[in-house]
């Protein structure tokens, strides 16, 4: 965890936790979580993919260094102890691992030639596995690839392979206390990131210029190269919803319109805002806006345990719909945030989901008319039993741009 001087410049009053990376013991304590809800429960269990890894063990690579290029890593888990499979230039993430053993294998010292390197990490997991003889193996089957463990199930013939995927998409629904820490911390970065790319645009930068405001900003906040990611469009290309920033530049009089994210340690909050370039918005595009602020509010009443995930969608879509734009929002009205993007639950008509609690969320209404406008406005939530806590802080309220 970082200073709080740090978490002061971010915005984050330095009496509130805040932190950049995940809790040892708390992850421990989601690796016993995660036996005790196995039915069956298997002898071991192999987890895979840079979500798992970090959730269950606080190992997480940049994806900006040369050290990430083609790695892979696994975890193998008892009941008892935690082993990281990884390669020898992963050796300084793997020590800051919240594991109980670190099983490294050799792939490139710069003196002789290099192999496969997923391949790897894929073997060196087999051979612990094969090893351990285990009668049941707990995997993630959309994480681990085969060859790590249906070998020992076809030899013994009396291993089974249970898929875990299920518990641990329930478990990291519900956000444990270093992981609300960090998705505050999320918040305050993107928030601010927000607030600084309104100071920095003007007509006749480009997209691209924007978005690397954007980005350097990001970076300075937090003290190293991080990942930005999401929708930086302008003028007509709002209405199209979303997409990458291009080399269109900027002009007066139009809108722009930012959601984006930024990944610290895996995890990342979600937001949007978009501003008419001019004081002056046009009426029709304010009473769009205004409808939009007015969803944003209606919904964020009905996050409550308990809540239906349907109706938080419904929500949305009746202020939109009350205000004379029906069927100008496609799509979901929002949905879970954490490790991945989306995360359940998903805000959406279909949903079967409800609020447990626990939870971190974002709501984001949209209307886009071709011809007229694309416009989306986004804030991130915490739901508990004790109430609703915004995670954000940027202006999704003004609509014209000072």
């Amino acid at each position: 965890m970082k200073s709080t001087k740090r978490g002061s410049e971010l915005g984050i009053p330095v009496d509130l936790p805040f932190r950049f990376d995940l809790d040892a013991e708390m992850c421990r304590a989601r690796r016993a979580k995660l036996f005790s809800r196995l039915d069956p429960k298997p002898d071991l269990v192999v987890l895979g993919g840079v979500d798992h890894l970090a959730y269950f063990a606080n190992f997480f690579v940049p994806q900006y260094i040369f050290q990430a290029n083609n790695a892979s890593a696994y975890l193998i888990i008892t009941p008892d102890e935690c082993t990281l499979v990884h390669d020898n230039l992963l050796e300084g993430f793997a020590a800051q691992a919240a594991v109980d053993h670190r099983q490294c294998a050799t792939w490139y010292r710069g003196l002789e030639p290099a192999g496969e390197r997923l391949a790897l990490a894929v073997e060196e997991t087999r051979k612990l596995v094969e090893k351990a003889r285990p009668e049941s193996i707990g995997v993630s089957l959309g994480r681990v690839p085969g060859n790590i463990y249906l070998g020992h199930i076809e030899k013994h013939g009396r291993s089974v392979a249970i898929d875990i995927d299920p518990v641990v998409r329930r478990m990291r629904i519900q956000k444990d206390d270093d992981e609300l820490q960090l998705l505050r911390t999320c918040g305050a970065v993107v928030s601010r990131v927000m607030d600084h790319a309104w100071k920095t645009v003007k007509p006749g930068m480009t997209e691209l210029d924007l978005f690397d405001a954007m980005q350097v900003e990001a970076n300075r906040l937090i003290g190293e190269p991080v990942r930005l990611y999401g929708d930086v469009v302008s003028g007509p290309r709002c209405e199209e919803v979303g997409g990458p920033p291009s080399d269109r530049k900027i002009r007066a009089d139009e809108l722009v319109l930012l959601d984006f994210s930024i990944v610290v340690h895996g995890y990342r909050a979600d937001i949007a805002a978009t501003r008419y370039m001019g004081t002056k918005p046009p009426n029709e595009l304010w009473i769009r806006h205004k409808a939009l602020v007015e969803a944003l509010s209606e919904a964020s009443t009905h996050l409550k345990v308990g809540s239906g995930a349907a109706v938080v969608e419904q929500a949305v879509k009746r202020v939109i719909a009350d205000a004379g734009f029906a069927g100008k929002m496609p799509g979901h009205a929002g949905h879970g945030v954490g490790l991945m993007h989306p995360e359940p639950p998903f805000f959406v008509a279909r949903s079967p989901e409800s609020l447990l609690g626990r939870e971190v969320v974002t709501i984001e209404p949209g209307i886009y008319e071709r011809g007229i406008c694309g416009m989306r406005i986004e804030h991130n939530y915490y739901v508990s039993d004790s109430g609703v806590e915004r995670l954000t802080s940027h202006d999704v309220e003004t609509l014209g741009l000072a």
